[in-house]
């Protein structure tokens, strides 16, 4: 299936970086890090939608495929720059307050 490359690679891509990341800190740490209190649900997000959107991926072609790919890949991207901003000082309030502020801007147009 040709629509399935890009998630692939997508998908791969943030394995690789995954790894990348454990061998700079070790595989100990980075589990540490992944599992404490204010990043473990966004960890299991993503981690859970980086092996749906592989298995997805490879199975035979059914009816919404395409959009359950699409919905994962987002999902996965969404919760890896929620853990990026964890680990910026304030990183989720200014992601929060910048939310709002552009939730409001589409209220009041």
């Amino acid at each position: 299936c040709r629509v399935s490359v890009c998630p692939r690679t997508y998908s791969l891509g943030n394995i690789i970086a995954m790894c990348s990341t454990c061998f700079l800190m070790g595989p100990q740490r980075q589990y540490r890090n992944m599992t404490s209190s204010k990043r473990r649900v966004t960890s299991a997000v993503y981690v859970g939608c980086l092996i749906a959107t592989v298995l997805v991926c490879f199975l035979p072609h059914f009816k919404a495929q395409e959009l359950v790919i699409l919905i994962l890949i987002i999902v996965q991207f969404l919760a890896l720059c929620w853990y990026s901003l964890s680990y910026i000082p304030f990183g989720h309030r200014m992601a929060r307050g910048a939310a709002r502020q552009v939730s409001s801007n589409f209220a009041l147009g």
